[in-house]
């Protein structure tokens, strides 16, 4: 068994309610420092979701739990420092050493040595982080997405996405104001989001991807990361390992990349008419997908 990491259940004023709760759906509780907020649904083994951003949390993901493969459990987070995890000081790390160090926290409070990750957007260049430092503790590897795996490959797919919401503003396509109930912290990206969607309006109908944003959490986050490259130390990657993007997903431009460079991969899976949040753009087909990977993993 590895090596368990500290694991402090914290208990703060503003966390009372939130520490240890329990429901015939949910498990729910805060481990840890930085505290996390961590979340457990249904029965089985532990599918543990990592939400992308960063600086946002894991709330529109929740859909994911009511498409749980046969014989899993949905397990997720947030993020340090969003979402109902503990607020950050300024001295906290945000560099990508310490969100592996955090999903191995999640690992262990899942209860096995061994998980299913999945990884949506930026959470899927943390679950390849996390799954090239402990090969061993993944079982199976998903990628929904995902940014690249280096700075230049990230930088590529910003300037996919910066291109495409060009082309939409120029061509009519894009709406004229953002969804209503938009959270004040995601009003500087509801456009850039928006673009990400195969139908831009999309955005407006299901504005869950922006209910949480922590600007200055995201800007943070990424000069911590600084020029990081994790095409070398993916190779250490031993799980069978699903690509799925959306075809107008603009962070394709990585897909056949990051499928090439895993070594549990085979080419990446397309969900046609769906771009970057397909659990909400096209979720039958998403969950069939999950259900034909899952399917194929040995028990």
């Amino acid at each position: 068994m590895p090596p368990a990491p500290a694991l402090v259940l914290v208990m703060l004023p503003w966390s009372m309610l939130l520490a240890c709760t329990s429901s015939p759906k949910a498990r729910e509780a805060l481990i840890g420092d930085p505290a996390l907020f961590v979340r457990s649904v249904g029965r089985g083994l532990p599918l543990v979701v990592v939400h992308g951003g960063p600086g946002s949390s894991h709330d529109h993901l929740e859909v994911i739990e009511d498409m749980a493969p046969e014989g899993y459990r949905i397990v997720s987070y947030d993020q340090r420092g969003v979402g109902r995890s503990e607020p950050l000081t300024s001295g906290s790390w945000l560099d990508l050493e310490a969100h592996v160090r955090d999903l191995d926290r999640v690992r262990y409070w899942s209860g096995s040595t061994q998980i299913d990750v999945l990884g949506h957007s930026w959470g899927g260049i943390v679950a390849s982080a996390y799954a090239a430092a402990h090969p061993d503790r993944v079982r199976s590897l998903v990628l929904v997405g995902s940014g690249g795996l280096s700075k230049a490959d990230h930088l590529r797919g910003a300037e996919a996405l910066r291109s495409r919401r060009e082309a939409l503003e120029a061509s009519g396509a894009m709406p004229d104001t953002p969804p209503e109930g938009i959270e004040p912290g995601c009003r500087y990206l509801w456009r850039q989001l928006a673009a990400s969607y195969a139908d831009p309006r999309a955005l407006g109908r299901n504005p869950a991807p922006v209910s949480s944003c922590h600007p200055e959490l995201n800007y943070q986050t990424w000069r911590a990361v600084g020029g990081y490259d994790l095409t070398q130390a993916v190779a250490a990657i031993t799980a069978p390992t699903l690509v799925l993007y959306g075809r107008e997903d603009p962070q394709a431009i990585n897909a056949e990349k990051i499928a090439e460079l895993l070594p549990g991969a085979t080419a990446p899976t397309w969900l046609e008419a769906c771009g970057h949040q397909p659990m909400h753009e096209c979720p039958s087909a998403f969950e069939a997908a999950l259900d034909a990977f899952y399917g194929d993993l040995d028990p």
